[in-house]
């Protein structure tokens, strides 16, 4: 990113939750894949899917890194887990 223009400089991550909608988180990461700078990461947080959307997800986007956390932590809890996962991880932006 370009500091002269007024740009932010930093780590930038997208935090995206999914529960049992593969097809439109699909097209959700494909959208963001086309777009999206170098210095973004994207974290899946996957609330206990059961339509195998994690294991497809994680297969067709490996630069994503997909998280689950174990059960359905609602949207907000998703939310709040995808934040401190991008803290740990050094994100300036989220």
């Amino acid at each position: 990113m370009n500091e002269t223009a007024g740009e932010p400089r930093g780590k930038v991550i997208t935090v995206v939750l999914n529960f049992n909608q593969c097809a439109l988180t699909r097209d959700m990461l494909e959208s963001l894949r086309e777009g999206r700078g170098a210095d973004n990461h994207v974290l899946l947080i996957d609330n206990a899917s059961s339509d195998g959307s994690a294991e497809n997800l994680r297969r067709e986007f490996p630069e994503v890194e997909v998280i689950e956390p174990g059960e359905n932590l609602g949207c907000s809890g998703g939310r709040n887990h995808g934040t401190r996962a991008a803290v740990e991880r050094g994100a300036n932006y989220i």
